[in-house]
């Protein structure tokens, strides 16, 4: 139900163009969907094609909601879309130094891109490198982390490589504690962070985190992005979806 991607589905839908495999699935979803006044619909066809969608999840089984929605974005790969429609979507122009979506659905409305900067202390080089990205996925272990905000400033601040994680410097060789930082690069058109409601026992086994976790109506990448991000212009977000697992284990429970 993200506007844009549900804009482009039935702009496809209306002007006879045909779609197959997941854009189809989702096609006749939302088209159902907003045609339907009142009340809540049955996506049967999304669920008979959980297995087009991704062979990895059954019907009938407990699946979690993230794989789920990454499958259903990167499967979307299949057709061409012209970027400067969805950019106009949001009302903002084309970015010509965005990292390139290679025609991808996904990648144009949820593609985003995150740098990394390693420092070394022996001598200051600093190694870069960029990932692609379709979603944040942050982590709240720490007791300081009671909001969206706060994880996404954990997740981007500084990190010293301890003893047992050493970094081998690529200019001076040097096997040194380095400082890793994590930054946006490229703020997507569509922002979606995964909570990461885990963590680990001293025996190694994986436990869900309860723990009360705010979010914003609006929110800004500004202070989270590199000095060379491309994107400064769209790192505003409103809040349109929130997806909720309740459940005491990681591994059962229920979504809303």
């Amino acid at each position: 139900h993200t506007p844009i991607l549900q804009k482009l589905l039935l702009a496809d839908a209306n002007g006879g163009r045909e779609l197959r495999g997941i854009a189809a699935v989702l096609r006749d979803h939302v088209s159902a969907a907003t045609s339907t006044a009142g009340g809540a619909i049955e996506p049967r066809s999304v669920i008979e094609s959980v297995r087009t969608i991704a062979k990895t999840l059954n019907i009938g089984r407990q699946e979690d909601a993230h794989e789920f929605l990454r499958a259903i974005v990167e499967g979307l790969d299949a057709r061409e879309v012209d970027r400067a429609t969805i950019s106009k979507s949001r009302g903002k122009e084309e970015d010509p130094k965005a990292p390139p979506n290679e025609g991808s659905v996904a990648k144009a409305i949820f593609g985003g891109q995150v740098k990394s900067e390693v420092t070394c202390p022996a001598c200051k080089n600093v190694s870069v490198t960029r990932d692609a990205i379709l979603d944040l996925s942050v982590g709240i272990t720490a007791s300081s982390c009671s909001s969206v905000e706060d994880a996404l400033k954990a997740f981007t601040s500084p990190e010293k490589l301890g003893k047992g994680n050493e970094y081998k410097c690529e200019k001076c060789k040097a096997s040194v504690q380095a400082t890793k930082r994590l930054l946006v690069s490229h703020a997507p058109n569509v922002l979606a962070v995964q909570l990461k409601r885990f963590d680990f026992t001293p025996s190694g086994t994986r436990v869900k985190l309860s723990k009360r976790v705010s979010f914003p109506e609006s929110l800004s990448l500004a202070r989270f992005l590199s000095s060379d991000a491309t994107s400064q212009s769209h790192a505003y977000y409103d809040l349109f979806a929130v997806l909720v697992h309740e459940g005491k284990s990681i591994n059962s429970g229920h979504y809303f």
